[in-house]
């Protein structure tokens, strides 16, 4: 079981990896923002989820948003929704609730390929991968090709410039009037204004996407099968087709310049490539400086040939010689043009190959690139939560030095009161005649005795208002643990219902499988005695009838 967890962690990272803001480490925080069940799903099915580049996840909003999403788009997968988006946003998640939901998506994507071919949130060296990785596929498969006599290059992207007052551009998709191009092959509406046409279709320019990944496509544009596609996906589209049997039609364009960083990739038989890994591509590639060229020693050698072959028809008449001299130099010619073939040849071999290994370079520096990017994002993060965390304890300390410097104020006004008071009755007792000395002294007893009172009083309420705050604290612990549980509970239940009923359908179903296997038996063995009566009847009669007929033409027989 361990091992399977395992296995599935491996399995998520692998096809999350390059999405920009995802970083799957765990089965609890790393899912919490749904951006990782929207990559895998868009990683599978980047048709079902074309608007992943504009997903956020920075506040509570976006996380939701996010898992509603992926749990919505995974229902249309036929992956049930076991889990609820506001409880991973708002508690954190539960890990077996998370692995059991994540492995609907191991079963559902299980033995497809990842077809996400756009650069998600905005991540280069994915695109470069697959850039480097295509044109390795694309050699290999020209050398086997090559083996079987088929030779036609793949299909060429063009950007065709805007259409001069005078006339068209040559080929491939350009803009046209909408007069010529009276129906959009995409949607079947009628062109107005701006148009594109590709051969003999006309597109709207909102409708000129690729047709395998959905992408809006602008003046580049490959055409495979009388279909539009973006680079990535016609070079894959057109690589199927020729392992399907296929011979794909050549680019709608006279140009044969291949595309920008891929070399010319539709003579690599030329060079000699066999079929072999493409790193046997160095293998061909000459050394220079320490031998003479091909070309150089090939005609060397035709040279002196041509020497010695003049000599030996220095006897012949000048007609045969000039005719001999003339296919000579002429296969002398072809031969030296070969050679030079070759060399152009090997010299493109060279520049591929040290087109793949910058491409290589880049790739690696665009990965660091992106995980400083990553740790940098992280620091900030980190340093805006604590500054948040240190701005709200500065917060309530000022609010609690406001209260109390508010209960100092209004003791010291009561005091001071109580002070006023004191000083008016004492200087009214002056007033009086030292008779009411007792009287007095009674009067300043109960002061003081009110005084005590009301300080007791005011100390006892801020005691029971502690007290009350403290046992306030815990009920609401209390009833938060008791809401965690009862969700969680609840859950459960649920999980354990959907287990139950998946085990109930299956048991019917095999019974039922059993009643109905047990019915046709019964029936066949009906049907078999029913047979077997009906041939023994007939058996019988026709037994019957031959005795008959004997014992008639006997008696027949006797009577003559």
């Amino acid at each position: 079981m361990a091992q399977a967890i395992k296995n599935l962690l491996i399995w998520s990272q692998k096809y999350t990896a390059g999405y920009l803001n995802v970083n799957v480490k765990n089965f609890t925080t790393s899912w919490a923002d749904g951006l990782a069940f929207c990559a895998l799903i868009h990683n599978f099915h980047p048709e079902k989820m074309p608007q992943y580049n504009e997903l956020k996840y920075t506040t509570r909003e976006d996380k939701l948003k996010n898992l509603t999403l992926a749990f919505n788009v995974g229902e249309e997968l036929g992956i049930p929704a076991l889990l609820d988006a506001e409880d991973l946003v708002d508690y954190p998640p539960d890990k077996r609730s998370v692995i059991t939901y994540l492995s609907q998506y191991y079963h559902a994507f299980k033995g497809q390929q990842p077809t996400g071919l756009s650069v998600a949130g905005g991540s280069m060296g994915s695109a470069l991968g697959d850039t480097l990785n295509l044109a390795k596929q694309l050699l290999n498969d020209f050398a086997e090709r090559k083996q079987s006599g088929q030779t036609n290059p793949p299909p060429v992207a063009t950007e065709p410039a805007r259409p001069a007052p005078g006339g068209q551009p040559k080929g491939g998709p350009r803009y046209v009037r909408p007069e010529d191009a009276p129906k959009c092959a995409a949607c079947g509406g009628p062109l107005a204004g701006e148009a594109f046409q590709m051969g003999d279709l006309g597109f709207h320019k909102d409708c000129m996407k690729c047709t395998m990944c959905g992408v809006k496509l602008g003046m580049k544009v490959l055409n495979v099968g009388n279909r539009p596609y973006c680079e990535m996906c016609g070079k894959k589209a057109w690589v199927a087709q020729i392992r399907q049997g296929q011979t794909p039609p050549a680019a709608g364009t006279k140009s044969s310049a291949p595309p920008a960083g891929h070399g010319k990739l539709e003579s690599p038989a030329k060079a000699g490539i066999k079929k072999q890994p493409f790193g046997g591509l160095k293998k061909g590639i000459p050394k220079g400086g320490a031998k003479k060229s091909l070309l150089e020693e090939e005609a060397s050698r035709g040279m002196s040939l041509f020497e010695k072959r003049a000599q030996m028809l220095a006897t012949v008449s000048d007609q045969d010689a000039q005719e001999k001299l003339k296919e000579e130099r002429r296969k002398r010619e072809e031969r030296e043009k070969e050679l030079k073939e070759k060399e152009e040849d090997e010299q493109r071999v060279k520049e591929l190959a040290a087109q793949l290994l910058k491409e290589e370079e880049e790739l690696e520096r665009i990965k660091k690139q992106q995980e400083m990017i990553r740790i940098e994002q992280e620091r900030k993060l980190k340093e805006l939560q604590d500054k948040e965390r240190l701005q709200q304890e500065i917060k309530l300390r000022e609010e609690q030095e406001k209260e109390r410097l508010a209960q100092e104020a209004h003791f010291k006004e009561q005091q001071l009161k109580l002070l006023r008071e004191h000083e008016k009755k004492k200087q009214e007792q002056e007033a009086l005649e030292r008779q009411k000395k007792e009287l007095e002294e009674e009067e300043d007893r109960k002061i003081k005795e009110e005084h005590d009172r009301k300080v007791k009083e005011e100390h006892d309420r801020k005691v029971k208002e502690d007290y009350d705050r403290k046992l306030k604290e815990e009920h609401d612990r209390k009833v938060k643990e008791e809401h965690d549980r009862k969700v969680k509970e609840e859950h459960d239940r649920k999980v354990k219902e959907e287990h139950d009923r998946k085990l109930k359908e299956e048991h019917d179903r095999k019974l039922k499988e059993e009643h109905d296997r047990k019915v046709k038996e019964e029936h066949d063995k009906k049907l078999k005695e029913e047979h077997d009566r009906k041939v023994k009847e007939e058996h019988d009669r026709k037994v019957k009838e031959e005795h008959d007929r004997k014992v008639k033409e006997e008696h027949d027989r006797k009577v003559k």
